[in-house]
């Protein structure tokens, strides 16, 4: 039976691989703990059947990464695994911004930001009867008041954790993301120092950008090709190509090991230029996912963004010439943003003409500064975070748009975006491979279901 049990909370979208739950796994195991992981979501699993799972295996930990539209069924796990007598570890982006909720909600601690070092340390001094409060970055419940220790700086060296643990994890269960093998993600680099309005992720990460080495980098690489057979890697840092002097490095690895590999990444239009989109192009990029945001410069300059609309035109323009697909993601709903914005949003799609466009409606999650501002101005028409999806619902109502303004431009761009013949056409001749398949039927799925839910 395992010591620790992580569990990845049924609720949200199904996506790929927890890398955050997968690193935590492999540093406790470092240590010797026997850890086993569940993923919910990816099992298709409930509430009860996590329950019967906890109940059945009996650990002496629970540790639950919590995104928030997983919230409300990670609070109904962790309130009966506190009756069950199984001590709780939440941590995640939802519980390190609403620590004193987690913490109401049955678990037991809450790790405020970068899990592996803490949640190592935390285990160690309750099994050592040591005082918690030496531990950095957590929150507890202290003589029936919430108390927080001294935040935990950001972990600089990054090449010294080990590789998260995939083998942990049901692989073929994951859906194939842009083409990239399920398991095949990695984040190379943490941290983001944009000050976007509707982000949260640098709650967990922070500001400052720590980037593992090139040689860590591709090492992982090698080793999801020889152990795992995988091929097709997806990067998953907030903003790839900060350092491109790395990113060079990475790609001249990879040729000089000849690591027959595809990859996707993500990142900014303001930080590419040609020469580095060909390094990445010949090393094995297939795919850039670029957030545009707005068709709008008004817009983009109220959220923070920091880009102008002729970079993004540069930046697709450059990509598309070099021979690497692009995927555009735009948001609808941005305060300020009129009916008006959103058409010229459209239009911006349509120029840039990427392989793939998303249009999601805005969502002021818990951690960002949007949420912060939506609160302040009674402007949340949800409480539910079950429903915090960003892609079939609106919760909220701008200082502009209703939430029924925001979710009819989306079915409307939708529309105009992918039915044209132009699209459609591409869509069906982009198709060699059982992973092009794939890639589109989960993309007529997601549409139809958008359409189906409004």
């Amino acid at each position: 039976m395992p010591e620790i049990l992580l569990v990845m909370p049924p609720g949200g979208t199904f996506s790929g691989l927890p890398l955050g739950l997968a690193y935590v796994a492999a540093y406790l195991e470092k240590f010797g703990y026997k850890v086993e992981c569940l993923d919910a979501v990816a099992e298709g699993l409930t509430t009860r059947d996590v329950l019967k799972k906890i109940t059945r295996s009996k650990p002496r930990f629970l540790g639950l990464s919590v995104l928030t539209p997983a919230a409300p069924n990670a609070y109904r796990i962790a309130r009966q695994a506190k009756e069950l007598g199984v001590t709780t570890i939440m941590g995640g982006i939802h519980p390190t911004a609403l620590p004193a909720e987690a913490l109401e909600n049955g678990a037991d601690f809450v790790v405020i930001g970068e899990g592996e070092v803490t949640v190592a340390e935390l285990i160690e001094a309750i099994d050592c009867n040591r005082n918690v409060d030496t531990v950095r970055g957590i929150a507890y419940t202290r003589n029936g008041s919430i108390g927080t220790t001294d935040p935990r700086p950001p972990i600089d060296e990054l090449d010294k954790l080990p590789f998260p643990a995939r083998e942990m994890f049901p692989l073929r269960k994951y859906p194939r993301i842009e083409r990239a093998s399920p398991g095949g993600e990695i984040m190379s680099s943490r941290g983001c120092p944009y000050s976007c309005l509707f982000c949260s992720s640098r709650l967990v990460h922070g500001r400052k950008f720590r980037a593992r080495s090139p040689q860590n980098v591709v090492d992982e690489i090698d080793e999801i090709v020889q152990k795992f057979r995988i091929r097709r890697i997806g990067f998953l840092d907030d903003t790839f190509t900060i350092n491109k002097e790395r990113v060079v490095r990475i790609c001249d690895l990879i040729r000089e090991r000849g690591l027959d590999i595809e990859w996707y990444c993500e990142t900014r239009v303001d930080l590419v230029d040609r020469e580095l989109l060909q390094k990445m192009k010949n090393c094995g990029c297939f795919l850039i996912e670029y957030g545009v945001e707005s068709g709008s410069e008004r817009v983009l300059r109220r959220i923070k963004k920091g880009i102008t609309l002729d970079q993004t035109r540069r930046a697709f323009a450059m990509t598309k010439e070099v021979g690497i697909r692009t995927r555009a993601d735009f948001m609808i709903g941005n305060p300020t943003e009129t009916k008006e914005d959103a058409k010229e949003t459209l239009k911006l799609a349509i120029e840039l003409d990427p392989w793939r466009a998303s249009f999601s409606i805005v969502t002021p999650l818990p951690g960002s500064e949007l949420y912060e501002y939506a609160l302040r101005n009674n402007m949340l028409e949800i409480m539910d975070y079950g429903k915090y999806d960003m892609m079939v619902r609106s919760v909220w109502h701008s200082d502009v748009m209703s939430s029924r303004d925001m979710a009819d431009l989306q079915k409307q761009m939708y529309r105009k975006f992918y039915l044209r013949l132009k699209v459609l056409a591409r869509q069906i001749a982009d198709i060699r491979s059982g992973y092009d398949v794939h890639a589109v039927y989960n993309l007529i799925k997601s549409w139809l279901h958008v359409m189906r839910e409004q």
